[in-house]
């Protein structure tokens, strides 16, 4: 779980890519975070560098996979600290883990729940956020070089926004992911799809809500289709998202 990139976290942070400054240009404040705004969140709740999902599955990838024999079960509870090479973001979080392998003629099935906190702070932009999932994890077996997971993913909390437009906004993003199919050996992600659903509430804006669908691509990059069309595709390396 340790798998921050902390100084693109602070680059990202301080390019805004968060709904801090895309608020539309009429004086009325109460207006919904636009849809560009959304994918940043959705893919924030997805990437790597902002400890999203997939960086939770190549935890299990990297780590659960060897840990286990047949039949067995493990629990635990962890807390780490991470301060950035320039010392301007810091993470910490605490998560709370179970998981256990099941093997039937050949095959190797991983069921792996977790919960955690986890914080962030740094100068224009801290964090406080639950996280929960649960990954059922085929191909756990010597045999596959390929890992196939199915199960949920949810981010939720405040992302307080310390700039000039200072605001806090509480923000829900959850995933079912479907058959999303990752090479063993290096964690990335060439198949697959998942449903996103985002609800939100702001000190500035109207309460707001977007939901839509993703497909995997190879390489890393899926493309995430909104409800009222909008597509963009995101680098879940980076978090970095491209309007389509």
């Amino acid at each position: 779980m340790k798998n921050f990139n902390l100084q693109l976290l602070l680059a990202l942070a301080l390019l805004a890519f968060f709904p801090s400054c895309s608020k539309d240009d009429d004086t009325d404040d109460n207006v919904v975070i636009t849809v560009n705004d959304a994918a940043e969140l959705v893919a924030a709740s997805m990437a790597i560098a902002t400890y999203g999902a997939v960086s939770n599955m190549n935890y299990v990838s990297d780590q659960i996979v060897d840990i286990l024999d047949c039949n067995e079960s493990e629990s635990e509870t962890r807390s780490d600290t991470e301060t950035s090479i320039n010392g301007e973001v810091m993470v910490s979080f605490t998560i709370s883990e179970s998981y256990s392998l099941a093997c039937s003629g050949g095959e190797e099935e991983i069921n792996y729940i977790f919960t955690a906190d986890q914080t962030t702070t740094s100068n224009p932009l801290d964090t406080d956020h639950s996280i929960s999932g649960n990954w059922i994890i085929s191909g756990a077996e010597s045999t596959s070089s390929v890992l196939t997971y199915n199960g949920s993913y949810s981010r939720g909390g405040e992302w307080i926004y310390n700039n000039a437009d200072d605001h806090t906004d509480n923000t829900t993003t959850s995933f079912v992911y479907k058959d999303v199919k990752a090479n063993k050996d290096d964690g990335v992600i060439f198949e697959g799809t998942s449903t996103f659903a985002l609800n939100g509430t702001s000190t500035v804006y109207d309460p707001y809500s977007y939901e839509g669908d993703i497909v995997f691509q190879a390489g890393n990059i899926c493309v995430a289709t909104f409800a009222t069309g909008e597509q963009y595709k995101i680098d879940l390396n980076t978090g970095d998202v491209t309007p389509l």
